[in-house]
This record gives C-alpha cells, structure tokens and sequence, in this order.
C-alpha cells in the first residue's frame, strides 16, 4: 500500500552512502530507514535552527552582526571540546574492541 507521507529523493556523496549504507548492515533496517531515523533525530535542531535563523532575519543589520561575531566566538570555544570528545570516544571503543 503506497504511503500518504511525504517522499524526499537526495544525493549524497559515495563516502555517506558507505556509511549509511554500514549503518543498515549492521542494524538490518533498509537505508531509507536509517536516513529517517537521522533525520527524526535530528528534529529538535532543525527546529532550533529555523527559530535562530528567522530572529537573525527579523534582526537589524547592526545587530546581524553581533549575532555573527558570537556565534564564531562560541564555535571557537566549542570545536576544540568537541575534537577532543570525539578523540575519546574512538579511544574507548578501540579499548573495548581490544578486550574482546
């Protein structure tokens, strides 16, 4: 029975393919399926996104800037935690794969 929902067609470049591609071997679900579930995942940050953007929109020139100048002062806080962390969980999977 055709779906009522909404159908989306992308193109995604061969290395995300691969991935979620592994992703759907790993977890048995159709790759569809597992773009879906990114997608729904990622709901409350696109919604986040969307309100940010209509506010810099709505925003006088003046302050459009003020709004740029702390988003790349928090991206610079951010980034360097953020490779950190993701530098720490690989290490904790390599350890977990090595005691197996």
């Amino acid at each position: 029975m055709p779906t009522q929902k909404p159908r989306l067609s992308i193109t995604v470049e061969p290395d995300t393919f691969a991935l979620v591609q592994r992703l759907s071997d790993l977890g048995g679900g159709s790759v569809a399926s597992i773009i879906r579930e990114i997608i729904e995942t990622a709901q409350p940050v696109l919604e986040h996104m969307i309100k940010a953007a209509e506010a810099y929109q709505a925003a006088e020139s003046g302050k459009q800037a003020e709004i740029l100048a702390a988003l790349e002062g928090a991206e610079a806080r951010i980034l360097p935690d953020a490779t950190r962390l993701q530098a720490e969980t690989l290490e904790a999977f390599r350890k977990a794969a090595a005691q197996e």
